[in-house]
């Protein structure tokens, strides 16, 4: 998998998928290298070790055919465009709320997952809390 976004939400979320033993973060994208130094050791540490790689312009992550799958926890303005790409590119995605600024951009996201047959889910953490499940 590959994160993009790597500050706040983007950090929480890529430790908490380089825990499980089906899941690898191979990349860490993000526009600030700072943001790679300083959360790839502890994404490491969570992965056994194993480095994730630092990709500036995380389109690098949609062109490794090993991925198969990234997590969008970017600004905003960025949700409904590297969903799509991601989508485009043949892979699955975790893209934070919100999901998109208006109708246009989420009809062209759903667009996007069903013409290249992609599983997207949009982030509302509370939905599978244990108190929302009875």
């Amino acid at each position: 998998m590959a994160i993009v976004g790597c500050a706040g939400r983007g950090s929480v979320l890529a430790r908490g998928f380089a825990s499980r033993d089906d899941c690898q973060i191979t990349y860490l994208a993000d526009v600030n290298q700072a943001m790679y130094e300083k959360h790839a050791q502890g994404i490491a540490n969570c992965q056994g070790g194993k480095m994730p790689r630092f990709a500036q312009d995380f389109r690098t992550a949609l062109d490794d055919a090993a991925i198969d799958a990234i997590i969008v926890a970017t600004p905003t303005h960025w949700h409904a465009p590297a969903t799509v790409w991601a989508c485009q590119a043949g892979k699955d995605v975790y893209v934070e709320k919100p999901l998109c600024h208006n109708a246009w951009e989420g009809q062209q996201m759903v667009k996007a997952a069903r013409k290249h047959k992609r599983v997207v889910q949009v982030g509302t953490q509370n939905r599978s809390a244990p108190y929302n499940m009875a």
